[in-house]
């Protein structure tokens, strides 16, 4: 994750709030990357109502190690991943992992993608799917060397109502992609689900939105 990636906060702080259900999980370690690409996530989640506790400050309540690393697919990241012999690695707001970091673990790297997949892969699926009039949510997927076309564990949508502007509804989504990672590890660990491979002839890749179609996004949000 990086430190100011909302999925993460929220993720660890979950974590901590969920002790009982997550007994016989143990989270061993948090990887950070600290780059130039999470100063720039640190600017464009910056917001004026979403205010989690700080990195740190959750860091503590869990009393999990943190380590620093200039990139998540660098070799100190593969050497730190390794050492633990993890079964799982949760990916809760990083850049695209290759395969010589999410082919490491035993069970397999979960991603969380923010949105519904098989029908929106790639970027700013929220807008999308609102502009398709589809539901939004969020997916939990096993990691493979494709953009979000991994097996897929849970997903879920939220509701889209009482959101006026897409930052409120991406924090949303956010919460929601924190909630199927736990869920998803608390799955495999009980037996209760099970990685199901996506129908990549359904949905689609997108792209970032532009202008004109933001506009429209924001028109309908604004009626909802």
């Amino acid at each position: 994750m990086t430190e100011e990636n909302i999925v993460g906060r929220e993720l660890l702080k979950q974590w901590s709030e969920r002790g009982r259900e997550l007994v016989g999980c143990e989270l061993v370690c948090i990887i950070v990357e600290q780059s130039e690409r999470a100063e720039r996530e640190k600017e464009y989640l910056k917001n004026d109502f979403y205010n989690p506790p700080q990195f740190n400050a959750i860091v503590q309540k869990i009393h999990t190690p943190t380590k620093t690393v200039k990139s998540l697919n660098g070799n100190k990241s593969r050497r730190i991943v390794k050492g633990y012999e993890p079964g799982i690695i949760l990916l809760d707001g990083s850049a695209v992992i290759k395969d010589r970091i999410f082919n490491i673990p035993t069970i397999g790297a979960i991603n969380a993608h923010p949105g519904i997949l098989p029908d929106f892969r790639g970027v700013d699926s929220v807008r999308w799917a609102i502009l398709k009039d589809k539901a939004v949510g969020g997916t939990a997927h096993i990691t493979d060397s494709g953009l979000d076309t991994g097996p897929i564990l849970l997903k879920r949508a939220v509701d889209v109502e009482r959101c006026e502007d897409i930052l409120t509804l991406r924090v949303r989504v956010m919460r929601v992609c924190a909630s199927l990672l736990i869920d998803s590890v608390i799955g495999l660990k009980n037996g209760t689900i099970e990685p199901k491979p996506q129908n990549l002839d359904e949905g689609s890749y997108y792209t970032w939105m532009d202008e004109a179609n933001r506009a429209k996004v924001d028109e309908i949000l604004q009626r909802k």
